[in-house]
């Protein structure tokens, strides 16, 4: 992940040790593209470390399996920060069979391990940072707890400190921390608690987002994109939300505003892109399009997209160097398959 040009990377969960926002602003930095999801064209899944609350609903684990299936690899919230040079590499010194040994690890438990930044790797070795954290995995191990339960001491994630959107006892939408309650616009439900900040109702956004509570997602995403009127990303996932809830014109509303707030957001052109193409306005397809590779030149489903949109319309002296660049980016994979066919009809008509 040294350098991302074209690479489309996906993001998992609830970040700690860098915001989701600063680790998709470096990836882009590097000339690399965000998923929303895990495909065979992804070539990375990043996972926060405050998903480990995921793994209960099977989610994470479902997830991790789909991407090994694929052979995209994995990396770890801290993996991916020193990899395009938000995090200094730490050193290692505690090799993990050492402690393994205690609990009888398999080598797939030691990977989530790695997943979950309890160890590193380094020169193919699986590794702890220290020995105070070593000593403290192997004590859990012997004590029989599972890894989830050594994850969260581990970073000392707690229990209460997950954000939960759910029903507050008077039937309003709210945010439940611990035992308490607070409504989403910050006015406690007794015990008087102190209010959530944005940061929080985004991160409870993407949460309901990815439980598939599209719903919650939208109450939560429409506060976020009020109360910062600077926010694109808010008003971008707003639309996408607006979009499986099948509400089209609200959508592109929002992507709209998001390209207000930030005319260099590829993937708000890219999607109103698709939305036109879905309603025959196959020239404003075109010109969407056209502004995402001009916002990111190595966007390579704007390109694809864009090249069969010239090809379908018999313009192949137009095509035939957007399927090239293409090609470039992404040289496996149905859609590449499909660029070098259509590559040899634009060649054999010059």
């Amino acid at each position: 992940m040294a350098t991302l040009p074209g690479r489309t990377i996906a993001l998992f969960g609830r970040f700690q040790s860098v915001s989701r926002a600063e680790l998709i602003s470096a990836i882009k930095n590097r000339g690399g593209n965000i998923a929303r999801d895990v495909n065979d064209r992804t070539k990375a899944l990043v996972v926060g470390r405050g998903s480990i609350s995921y793994s209960a609903s099977d989610k994470l684990d479902a997830k991790i399996k789909l991407c090994r299936s694929l052979n995209v690899p994995v990396l770890s919230e801290r993996e991916a920060a020193e990899a395009v040079g938000l995090r200094q590499p730490l050193g290692v010194g505690v090799p993990v069979d050492i402690v393994a040994s205690k609990g009888q690890l398999a080598l797939e438990e030691i990977d989530y391990l790695r997943i979950f930044d309890v160890v590193a790797i380094r020169g193919g070795q699986a590794q702890f940072r220290d020995v105070e954290k070593a000593e403290m995995v192997g004590s859990l191990l012997e004590q029989g707890k599972p890894l989830s339960e050594i994850i969260k001491a581990f970073h000392r994630i707690g229990d209460d400190q997950r954000v939960i959107v759910t029903m507050a006892p008077n039937g309003d939408l709210a945010v439940k921390w611990g035992r308490t309650h607070t409504t989403l616009s910050g006015q406690g439900i007794l015990p008087l608690e102190a209010g959530p900040s944005i940061s929080d109702l985004f991160e409870a956004a993407l949460e309901a987002e990815t439980e598939g509570d599209l719903t919650t997602a939208q109450s939560l995403y429409e506060i976020c994109v009020n109360s910062d009127r600077k926010d694109a990303i808010s008003a971008f996932n707003l639309g996408n939300v607006c979009l499986g809830l099948g509400q089209t014109a609200e959508a592109i509303f929002q992507f709209q505003k998001a390209l207000h707030r930030d005319p260099q957001l590829a993937e708000a052109h890219y999607n109103l892109g698709l939305i036109a193409e879905s309603k025959g306005e196959l020239d404003e397809e075109a010109d969407h399009l056209q502004e995402a590779i001009k916002a990111n030149p190595n966007y390579p489903d704007a390109l694809y997209n864009l090249a069969l949109l010239e090809f379908q319309r018999g313009a192949y002296a137009a095509a035939a160097p957007l399927f090239r660049k293409f090609l470039k980016l992404e040289a496996e994979g149905d859609w590449a398959q499909r660029a070098k066919k259509a590559l040899l009809v634009c060649d054999s008509s010059a």
